[in-house]
């Protein structure tokens, strides 16, 4: 038996925002434990039985042996879990009835990876069965973004401050509820996207498919960080306003940050270490991005274009002509580098809607 995702993270929510108004002080760990585990159990049992064996095979490899093996041949690990992860997301994409599909499995993924290697590089750190579990089945990071950082996650969860409760999380958490089931369900969904059509209008239609992927994003991102505030956590922003981004390079710094993040440090710093190339390294790096949205012919050219255009963007910025731009102070500089980047953004994800939805 297994409850409505959906249905259960309000639940959740509702609950983390009851419980943030005590203080359970030295109590805090044990109460996230449960909480966390009944999560879990009540959102899957595969769910269950997978974050359990992902827990397993991060302790193996935490044990000196396992940190040793790992720092030896730390590139093949690296490639033997990617590849895991992309056959998973391709199962996953590829076919409705896989009789595997797990709810929050990519996520978990990632949690996965970053757990083999955080040990390695943290020699002092010892591995702590109750905080796995809670930083694996936190309601809040395990069905969709942001990617908890281990570290970060580790330090909330060691102090007593049950709550970084106030007002405008609440107000947060209400408005992201608004946008998702108003603004992205109801007017961009079915509205605004049942009256553009990419072959009369491709960038009207991708303006709608940027809109619909910002404010989902955000509004997700928004119930995830404000509901792990009630309960003490501090979970990374994943948006800036990309919007306002004036090249691709800063669209990416700005646009889901917390996967970009973890892309640059699991992906792009190994491969840049193995192969001395920042340009393959980045390319590599958002394909598997791409790739990881899931193996449908639109995000696979989505990753591909833009992996390609922000190596063009980081050769051009290191040339005579890139470098005075970047630096210019000029409005019309400006005007024209923001045109060009939001423009490029809203037409890529023009063809990648229609693609996937072919």
């Amino acid at each position: 038996m297994s409850v409505d995702p959906v249905i259960l993270l309000s639940l959740f929510s509702i609950g983390s925002l009851f419980l943030g108004c005590f203080d359970f002080g030295k109590h805090r760990e044990k109460i996230l434990f449960f909480l966390s585990l009944l999560f879990v159990m009540l959102l899957s049992w595969k769910t269950t039985l997978v974050l359990f064996g992902f827990i397993g095979m991060i302790y193996v490899l935490s044990r000196d042996w396992g940190r040793n093996s790992i720092k030896k041949q730390s590139f093949r690990f690296l490639m033997v879990f990617l590849f895991l992860f992309l056959l998973v997301r391709y199962l996953e994409t590829g076919s409705s009835n896989w009789v595997l599909l797990v709810p929050g499995l990519s996520f978990s993924f990632f949690r996965l990876i970053d757990g083999v290697f955080y040990y390695t590089r943290n020699p002092k750190s010892k591995f702590d069965l109750v905080k796995e579990t809670i930083f694996f089945a936190f309601p809040f990071t395990l069905l969709a973004g942001p990617v908890a950082e281990r570290r970060q996650f580790f330090s909330n969860l060691s102090t007593e401050d049950t709550s970084l409760f106030d007002y405008k999380n609440l107000i947060r958490l209400l408005f992201a509820v608004f946008l998702k089931l108003i603004v992205v369900d109801k007017l961009l969904k079915v509205y605004a996207l049942g009256r553009v059509d990419f072959n009369q209008n491709a960038f009207e239609f991708g303006l709608v498919a940027y809109a619909i992927a910002y404010f989902d994003l955000k509004a997700y991102s928004d119930i995830a960080i404000a509901s792990s505030s009630f309960l003490g956590f501090k979970i990374p922003e994943n948006l800036n306003r990309p919007w306002a981004a004036r090249n691709l390079s800063d669209f990416w710094s700005r646009w889901h940050i917390s996967v970009s993040s973890w892309c640059t440090q699991n992906i792009y710093f190994p491969f840049f270490t193995k192969t001395k190339s920042p340009y393959l390294s980045l390319f590599i790096s958002m394909v598997f991005m791409g790739a990881w949205h899931g193996f449908k012919a639109g995000w696979i050219y989505w990753g591909c274009i833009h992996g390609l255009a922000l190596c063009a963007v980081a050769y051009f910025s290191r040339t005579g002509v890139g470098s005075q731009i970047r630096k210019s102070d000029s409005k019309i500089v400006n005007l024209l580098s923001w045109i060009l980047t939001q423009a490029f953004v809203v037409f890529t994800y023009a063809v990648t809607w229609f693609w996937n939805t072919q």
